[in-house]
């Protein structure tokens, strides 16, 4: 497919809330399967379209033609970061495989013990009709090396969906964001428990890592 490059998904300068002009609405045929597609395609490899899916689903029932430029706008952005990759390592600081070692255990006697680390962001109030925020989180796999640096390896789960409730103000929105990180943090911590005992890891048993960049919120929290 022949495209102009596009190096986001999304443009902050459109009028996604078509709030100051009218426009005819796209073919629903059409805009429907584009939008099903990015929404598949962010399920399962891409955790840089989650946010783009979500405020494009919101007009589903009667997509102004902006939208269904926008959505085209993000299989350009598809197209031309397609060979972009979620990168798994091995979380060890061992220079080189021990000798004889099995290739699905190269370090059984590894001493490091891996926790889930997460990240997480809100946009206030982005959904103009509801004053709504979306929430969004990731989640990785990671560890602490011997110089307390934090090494993390690729991304296993992230999200991003509208808010319940409409928050007051960035504090709110970002505290609501960091409750609900906290609560998709709980499964893939069990499935890493029940994986552990065959991958010979140690799971770390203090509380998941998970970062926020509001210093309210945190104060809040603590």
């Amino acid at each position: 497919m022949d495209a102009k490059p596009a190096k986001s998904p999304l443009d902050s300068q459109t009028d996604l809330a078509n709030t100051h002009r009218e426009d005819e609405l796209a073919n629903r045929k059409e805009y429907l399967p584009m939008v099903g597609s990015h929404m598949y395609t962010a399920l399962g490899s891409r955790p840089d379209i989650p946010f783009s899916v979500t405020t494009l689903s919101r007009y589903n029932v009667q997509p102004p033609k902006i939208h269904a430029m926008v959505a085209k706008r993000v299989l350009r952005y598809l197209k031309t970061t397609a060979k972009f990759q979620i990168h798994y390592r091995w979380l060890t600081s061992y220079p080189q495989l021990p000798p004889n070692s099995h290739p699905h255990n190269p370090h059984p006697h590894n001493s490091h013990t891996i926790n889930i680390i997460g990240y997480t962001d809100s946009d206030w109030a982005g959904n103009l009709t509801t004053c709504k925020s979306v929430r969004g989180c990731v989640f990785g796999l990671g560890h602490t090396n011997a110089n307390k640096e934090l090494v993390m390896s690729g991304l296993i789960h992230w999200q991003a969906k509208s808010q319940s409730v409409v928050a007051l103000s960035i504090l709110e929105a970002e505290y609501v964001t960091c409750l609900h990180a906290t609560w998709e943090s709980l499964w893939p911590r069990h499935m890493m428990k029940e994986a552990a005992e065959g991958m010979a890891v140690k799971i770390v048993d203090g509380p998941i890592l998970i970062g926020c960049d509001n210093q309210d919120a945190i104060k809040l929290i603590t």
